[in-house]
């Protein structure tokens, strides 16, 4: 390709393909086609997708800006602005990138007689809408949309995601991403008990037992029965070795599964990759055994555990929408905020809003630890900007309520 742009430097299209195939020059390549055509729908795609990932995702708002209507027949185009959108905390534009996207799609595949096998992107774009939604407070919404879900895959590899563990969840019933990432663990006891694996699929029926003891193990927090969330963690935590013991023997012996990494084979109705879900579960093992520590007043145990959770959770990379639901961070920050270590709160939650800026369950988080703490003040301030953030969230969530009441009761004290 180098010397094929050598020989044709003028050739756009030659130097766009150079840049798709990688090296560190891949930027400038794009930057410098988009100096000689900004309107090049496809540098301005590829422009998205190499900077969506990095530390500055805002360099690619203008071609965010225009992608959709140089190619609006596309539901793959009309979705890609979301990216980046999504990642800059604006998503109240990221949904009308993903809404938009989706009418394309079902329009594309109705008129033209299109399977979901053969247009993935309506899948990918149904969960990262929702997973956006959710940041927005729009629990109702996202729920109601799941139910397109399971009719938006088909049976191939390609739209079954075999190789994500949040759609792998979502396989299970889609509607347990909602309820992880708004930490309903009674809903994901009951989704998750409710829901049917059918035989010969082990790998999906080893990630449906393992949420429920998860869940079940939070739950138990919660309630203050450390004991009995001890013995679910052990339970997770013996399943969890068991199984990455068996996989790690399969690679010695020289038959191990699939890797994430490999390209996908468009294997008709495939269970679940097991390495993508051993490496989410064990995230959630963590983060079960820190808040347990938490609740037993070893706080500097359980943030330590934390850490390499968050260690880990980097470790996944970057995916479309993030491949881990709920932020480390912030189950972090709720299990200091029960510990009463509200300093430990507020860092913890800061920190899931640097992958999550503008979202409103950090913002909630560090709002209701400067109350907790007893700053007035600075909780009057972190609940206004909560609102701010949420201002098109569902009315009745129990977050928007509190927040209202408290910023109500002390208009007074702040003088506004």
């Amino acid at each position: 390709m180098r010397k094929i742009v050598a020989d044709y430097p003028q050739d756009l299209q030659a130097r766009i393909f150079l840049a798709n195939a990688g090296g560190k020059d891949s930027l400038a390549v794009l930057e410098s086609v988009l100096q000689q055509d900004p309107e090049n729908s496809a540098a301005n795609h590829y422009y998205i997708h190499a900077l969506e990932g990095s530390d500055h995702p805002e360099k690619a708002l203008p071609s965010a800006d225009i992608l959709g209507r140089l190619a609006p027949a596309s539901g793959h185009m009309v979705h890609m602005p979301g990216h980046i959108y999504f990642r800059i905390g604006d998503y109240a534009r990221a949904e009308r990138a993903f809404s938009d996207s989706l009418a394309v799609d079902e329009r594309y595949m109705r008129e033209q007689h299109v399977d979901p096998d053969n247009d993935w992107n309506y899948v990918h774009n149904l969960m990262y809408a929702m997973a956006n939604l959710l940041e927005e407070g729009k629990f109702d919404e996202a729920t109601r949309l799941s139910a397109k879900i399971s009719g938006g895959r088909g049976k191939l590899e390609s739209t079954l995601y075999i190789y994500s563990a949040r759609d792998s969840i979502s396989r299970l019933d889609p509607r347990l991403p909602v309820a992880l990432r708004t930490a309903d663990f009674p809903q994901i006891l009951k989704l998750a008990a409710e829901s049917t694996v059918r035989p010969g699929l082990p790998n999906l029926e080893f990630l449906r037992q393992r949420l429920t003891e998860f869940a079940a193990g939070m739950q138990a927090i919660t309630a203050g029965n450390l004991r009995k969330a001890e013995q679910w963690s052990q339970r997770f935590d013996a399943e969890l070795w068991r199984v990455s013991q068996q996989q790690k023997d399969a690679a010695r012996m020289g038959t191990p599964q699939p890797l994430a990494s490999e390209p996908p084979k468009l294997t008709v109705m495939a269970d679940a990759l097991l390495d993508p879900l051993l490496s989410t579960l064990s995230i959630m093992s963590l983060e079960l055994r820190g808040s347990l520590l938490a609740a037993e007043g070893k706080g500097e145990d359980a943030k330590s555990l934390f850490a390499r959770a968050a260690k880990e959770e980097k470790a996944l990379g970057y995916r479309e929408p993030p491949n881990y639901i709920r932020p480390v961070g912030e189950t972090e920050g709720a299990a200091m905020l029960a510990a009463r270590r509200w300093a430990d709160a507020k860092a913890a939650f800061e920190r899931a809003l640097v992958e999550r800026p503008h979202s409103g369950f950090g913002l909630y988080g560090i709002a209701l630890a400067s109350e907790q703490s007893g700053d007035r003040d600075e909780a009057v301030k972190n609940y206004r900007a909560f609102l701010a953030a949420w201002k098109d969230a569902d009315p009745t969530l129990p977050q928007i309520r509190h927040a209202r009441a408290f910023v109500a009761a002390h208009r007074s004290d702040t003088g506004n």
